[in-house]
């Protein structure tokens, strides 16, 4: 198991729209502080499972050097909390096979660095199968993954108001 603090200062780019037209300015203004916890673990209960999981709590503020309405605020598109969580299946009936499913999450985000509004959070499901052999020699890993298993609309990112859909 890891767990880790973080606490990252970086440039703090913002869009910004210029006087009199349609268009963004994109610039730098300020930093933004991220701070929080990030948590992995991994266990093998047994020869045929196995578990992993990873949890984020993060904090992000933005402090501004041109415009003073974003101090303290968010930073877009940051989710305060995310997590995974998988499990694998070794069947002894088929040596090489393994068997997975997993969930993650992402937690809402703002869609501005104004925090004007918020994208909601997602769970989205996955599952695979992986079987590792050998062709020709050589060792082969095929495998099938499935994503989105729930089939879910989601808003996968948004970066100055521009949602990138999923």
């Amino acid at each position: 198991m890891n767990i880790d603090y973080f606490d990252i200062l970086r440039a703090n780019a913002v869009a910004n729209q210029v006087a009199g037209s349609h268009f963004n300015e994109f610039l730098y203004d300020g930093t933004s502080h991220l701070r929080g916890f990030e948590i992995a673990a991994n266990a093998a209960i047994n020869r045929q499972w196995a578990v992993n999981g990873t949890a984020q709590l993060m904090r992000g503020t933005m402090q501004p050097t041109i415009d003073p309405s974003l101090n303290g605020k968010t930073p877009e598109n940051l989710a305060e909390v995310m997590g995974t969580f998988n499990v694998e299946y070794r069947p002894m009936f088929a040596t090489g096979m393994t068997l997975k499913a997993g969930a993650n999450y992402t937690g809402p985000r703002f869609i501005n660095a104004l925090n004007q509004g918020k994208i909601p959070g997602v769970t989205l499901f996955s599952a695979g199968a992986a079987y590792q052999t050998k062709v020709a020699g050589h060792k082969t890993n095929l495998q099938l993954n499935l994503a989105n298993l729930a089939n879910e609309w989601y808003w996968n990112s948004v970066t100055s108001s521009a949602y990138g859909a999923g």
